[in-house]
Order: structure tokens, then sequence, then C-alpha cells
């Protein structure tokens, strides 16, 4: 039986989510409130359960984008022996995205959990694209050899965010699917419990914005103790203040920052081959798996 996801289910869902991504530190920890937030504030999105025998035996989470053009599969967990009931879920998830009327239908997994991919294949998603994940200690960052000619400093000292993005997408000019939109940043600032303005970095050379690097600290609750990793993205230089040390000095001073929030681990996806993941390796990062796109396309003119 598929039904929505309700207040009474909540903890059956994070103990059968983390129960399937136990063997990822990695992954995005998922406590009572956010799942709560599923059931009651969530903006176009539905959550949905698999009960067999009065046990949850998958879980997943539709989400549209605000002009309902393009959606997101989420949180798609189940448990090992149900793989039946998790692809009849993925399924409904799937007719409930045609009923929506969307276009598009991404997901993501990790490379090794094959019996999602094989679920994904089978339901008529494709394969879209691949990034690596990427690990580093922050005691580990190799220290920038070249000399600091530059400021930096962090939306808590009142930079313009408005500055902040331009700089952003001069970097990323050349790659249309990475630049941050404002509205993007404002949001996780007001909305976002690990998304810290001092956390949120920039070079800066005769008052212009040259370089960025943004961050999110997650807590990580495992019964007794509490652990804290950090993501960074929005990671870029502008093309005529390449190679000269700023990146990996907005990275060193970044993990100087961690260390105040007890951050143990720095985790960053980049593009699986190319300079990004090179400069990282060079830094001290190491390689631990694809972090990997599918995509479901509707012919809408069949409906």
């Amino acid at each position: 039986m598929i039904i929505p996801l309700d207040q009474e289910h909540t903890r059956a869902w994070i103990s059968l989510y983390k129960k399937f991504y136990a063997q990822f530190p990695w992954n995005i920890n998922t406590g009572i409130e956010q799942i709560r937030n599923l059931t009651t504030e969530a903006k176009n999105t539905e959550s949905w359960i698999f009960i067999d025998e009065k046990k949850v035996t998958a879980i997943g989470t539709l989400t549209a984008d605000d002009d309902r053009h393009n959606g997101t599969v989420q949180n798609f967990a189940f448990s090992p022996k149900d793989i039946d009931n998790a692809s009849k879920l993925l399924k409904h998830l799937l007719t409930r995205a045609k009923i929506w009327k969307l276009e598009t239908v991404t997901t993501t997994t990790w490379e090794n959990v094959g019996s999602i991919q094989k679920l994904l294949t089978d339901a008529g998603f494709h394969f879209k694209n691949q990034m690596a994940l990427m690990h580093l200690n922050p005691a580990n960052i190799k220290i920038p050899d070249k000399e600091q000619y530059f400021t930096i400093r962090s939306l808590a000292d009142g930079l313009s965010i408005d500055a902040f993005v331009e700089s952003n997408h001069i970097a990323f000019a050349e790659d249309s699917s990475r630049p941050l939109e404002k509205i993007e940043l404002e949001r996780w600032i007001d909305s976002i419990p690990g998304f810290h303005a001092d956390m949120q970095l920039a070079a800066i050379i005769d008052e212009k914005i040259v370089g960025t690097v943004m961050s999110e600290i997650e807590e990580i609750k495992k019964e007794d103790s509490i652990s804290r990793h950090a993501w960074i993205y929005g990671f870029g230089v502008v093309p005529e203040a390449r190679r000269r040390g700023i990146a990996t000095h907005l990275l060193r001073e970044l993990s100087c920052r961690f260390s105040v929030y007890g951050v143990s681990d720095i985790w960053a996806l980049t593009d699986f081959e190319g300079p990004i993941r090179l400069f990282y390796e060079a830094v001290g990062f190491t390689y631990q798996t694809n972090w990997i796109e599918f995509a479901h396309d509707f012919d809408l003119s069949l409906n």
C-alpha cells in the first residue's frame, strides 16, 4: 500500500533512510525535524511511503521546481529484501510527475548503489551526468606556497551579495550549469541552519571580488555523539586571477574557520574529469566515489 508520508510514520521513515545509507558517512543527515517539514511545510513536494504488513519498506519524495516544469526524486530508499515494493513506489512517483505535467524528473545516487541504478533504468531513467566525490581532513590541507597579496572577507563582513554573485558568474561563465543565483544565496542565508555567513568567503583585490567559496556545515548524530562535516561549493576564481594561489588560500582560510565549528571532514562534488578535480587533489583531497545523475523525460504530447 502506498500512502502519503504522515506524522505517524516519520520515525519509521528516518530509520529506513539511515539504514539504507549507513555505509555513506558523507550522506546528508536526516532528522525528525527535516522529515516533519516534508509533511507540513514543503512547497511543491510530495513524500510517499510503501507499507507492507504494517512496516514501511520504501520511501521517496517528489519535488517540483517553482515553475513546475522539472522535478527531482529525493530520499529514495528501501529495505534490501523489498525491491518489488521499491519499484512500485518509484513508478508511483513518476505517475505523480505525469499528473503534475512535469517535463523531466532527475535523481542522483552513489555509484556503488547498484540496486538503485537498476531500478532507475528499469523505470525509464537514463544516465545524465556524473561527478566525483572528494574528501579532505582539514588538518591535511597543503599550505599554499604563494604569497597572499589579496584580502579575504565573508558575507558576515557586509560583502555585497550582488558583487559576490557577479564574481561567481564570471568565474563560471564557461559552464552555465554552475553559476550561483542571487535568490538561491538569499534563501540559503535565511533558511539553512548550517549556512553561516562567516563561512561564505571572497578574495578581494582593489575592492573587487576575484574568487569565491561557499560552504554548509552539517551535524551527524550517532547515539551519544555529534560530529560535524562540511560541504564546499561555489568555488571559483575569475579568469584573469587564476593560477596565482587564490583558490588555495581561500580553502586554507575556510578550513581554519571550520575548526571553530568542530568540523572533522570536508566534502566536495566536482567534475569527474578536468582541472577542478586536479586542483582538489593537489591541495589534499582524496577521491571517494561517483555521484551519478539520472533523468526521466516525459512526452507531454501523449498526456
